[in-house]
């Protein structure tokens, strides 16, 4: 009898789940040639190499709000960065030119205030930028303590392929996607690039502390450049 059960198994179950699985990543790559056909440079030259499809739990990789407050902070972050780099720039030019004295030219002193202005700008720009970055922070917190690990999302696809670039020259990409239950929305694509892996650190940055640390020690240093610019 148990010959019988495990004929049954080899003959009838297993292409049955073979198929079921195949179904899976047929569907899965159905949708991500649509999305790629509008996203990828040189379509024609797309070859599918290998699609795995696994069930999609919610996380804050798989939540679509983590994702997006992960995108806005990274952005917000971005811009942060090259406002206080406009401060710095400005206070170095400031440091060049001299605070305007007796033996002073004109055309050093209107240096200096032009460049002046330009470090005030820059520095209320950044103190702005860094109250976006916490107000985003702490909505993502929010979202990310709110996650119910258990919950079932859709699928997550791991889907490499071969594509030529606008060099010319044959790439290979590997994007994770998380799609809905029934393959018919995409509601990730993570390209695995640099700017998504500025996501995924954002994510855990804020999830374990360290960019809170990280923002009040921004904050110091911005306090330490103001002073020196009034002495200045």
């Amino acid at each position: 009898m148990s010959k019988i059960v495990k004929i049954f198994c080899i003959v009838v179950v297993c292409p049955i789940i073979f198929c079921a699985c195949n179904t899976k990543e047929r569907k899965a790559e159905k949708l991500i040639r649509s999305e790629l056909s509008r996203t990828l440079y040189d379509y024609d030259s797309y070859k599918p190499i290998e699609t795995k499809v696994e069930v999609a739990k919610r996380n804050m990789y798989n939540d679509t709000a983590c994702w997006r407050l992960g995108q806005e902070l990274a952005n917000a972050i971005d811009y942060m960065e090259g406002f206080f780099d406009e401060t710095t720039d400005a206070m170095e030019h400031m440091t060049d030119w001299g605070k305007p004295s007796y033996y002073s030219s004109s055309y050093s002193d209107r240096q200096y205030y032009k460049w002046k202005k330009k470090f005030g700008d820059a520095i209320l720009a950044t103190i702005a930028t860094k109250s976006v970055c916490w107000s985003i922070a702490r909505e993502l917190k929010d979202s990310i303590n709110a996650i119910d690990t258990t919950e079932v999302v859709g699928w997550e696809v791991s889907h490499s392929f071969r594509c030529k670039t606008k060099g010319g020259s044959s790439d290979i990409g590997h994007y994770r996607y998380v799609i809905s239950h029934d393959f018919k929305e995409v509601y990730i694509c993570d390209k695995n690039d640099d700017d998504d892996d500025v996501v995924r650190g954002v994510l855990l940055g804020v999830q374990t502390g360290k960019f809170e640390t990280m923002l009040d020690g921004f904050t110091t240093t911005l306090s330490d450049l103001a002073k020196t610019a009034v002495s200045h």
